[in-house]
């Protein structure tokens, strides 16, 4: 299930407070890595590189990009998802696998904190609360990781 987050809380209504969602799906409302359903999207975030800078990644990756959002300050939150078929190979290596996108993809500038499955991530086309900046959602393709890119992941993580 899908569940969205205040900073404190976590429930399963999209209510208009609620400024994240979880990146994963949830067995319950219980935020934490171990109670993810699944494990095949990756949240990738970085405030040191500029908005330009961000963009250009996204636009790159555009055909194996899932979401890009607009934080409503200096940054874009990009989401790469596998297609379910590869839940135990992203389940089993998540870490390394977020390891090998921050490093090819966006040249290792990506806020490490981001690299676990139960990560809250910006909700797309919400009010944020501290800018009053809406979270625009920038891009919306629901693209899944092609079979090539997989095989290159795969191959440089195990």
């Amino acid at each position: 299930m899908i569940y969205y987050a205040t900073k404190t809380q976590v429930t399963d209504k999209p209510l208009s407070q609620c400024e994240y969602e979880v990146l994963n799906e949830l067995k319950s409302a219980h935020r934490s890595d171990d109670n993810c359903l699944y494990h095949t999207r990756f949240l990738f975030e970085s405030d040191s590189l500029s908005l330009e800078e961000q963009l250009n990644y996204a636009k790159k990756y555009k055909h194996n990009i899932m979401r890009v959002t607009f934080s409503g300050k200096k940054s874009i939150h990009i989401i790469v998802e596998f297609p379910t078929k590869y839940e135990q190979f992203c389940n089993e290596y998540y870490k390394l696998i977020w390891q090998y996108f921050n490093r090819e993809w966006f040249n290792g500038n990506c806020d490490r904190a981001c690299a676990n499955p139960s990560r809250l991530t910006r909700r797309p086309n919400v009010v944020r609360k501290d800018t009053g900046k809406e979270q625009k959602l920038l891009f919306n393709g629901c693209n899944q990781i092609d079979e090539e890119v997989f095989q290159d992941c795969y191959s440089q993580v195990l």
